[in-house]
């Protein structure tokens, strides 16, 4: 027997976006990337670091900082922002997060991989 009250808590079906899951899912895998971002920094910075040590290279000064041992905490707070303020904001805003979050952690997958192999390339160099 179905109730003839409605509930007010739950929201009406015409309030409700049918992207909204959408959203919620483009957020999800945007914190996931920068997870995956922090952990792929922290593994790099165990296996490189006895390398470069061993070998005496000289690391350039931006190396030197992603292989400072808290520098992987910065991507899981970026991660840990956008998981916190996402139901904050409206949702263009949420759009505008979910890009620019999408876009830079990209970029910050793509400067960490060259800045770690960066003094691999100074090693094979110096070795001729």
């Amino acid at each position: 027997m179905e109730n003839s009250t409605p509930n007010p808590y739950e929201s009406s079906r015409v309030d409700r976006d049918p992207n909204e899951n959408v959203l919620n899912a483009h957020l999800s895998v945007a914190c996931i990337v920068w997870t995956v971002i922090s952990i792929a920094i922290w593994f790099g910075q165990l296996q490189m670091a006895p390398i470069y040590a061993d070998f005496g290279v000289e690391l350039p000064s931006l190396t030197r900082t992603l292989m400072h041992p808290a520098f992987p905490l910065l991507p899981m707070a970026t991660a840990g922002f956008v998981a916190i303020a996402a139901p904050f904001l409206s949702r263009p805003q949420r759009h505008r997060l979910c890009l620019a979050s999408n876009i830079v952690a990209i970029s910050s997958a793509l400067l960490a991989t060259y800045l770690l192999f960066v003094p691999v390339v100074i090693l094979l160099n110096s070795l001729r």
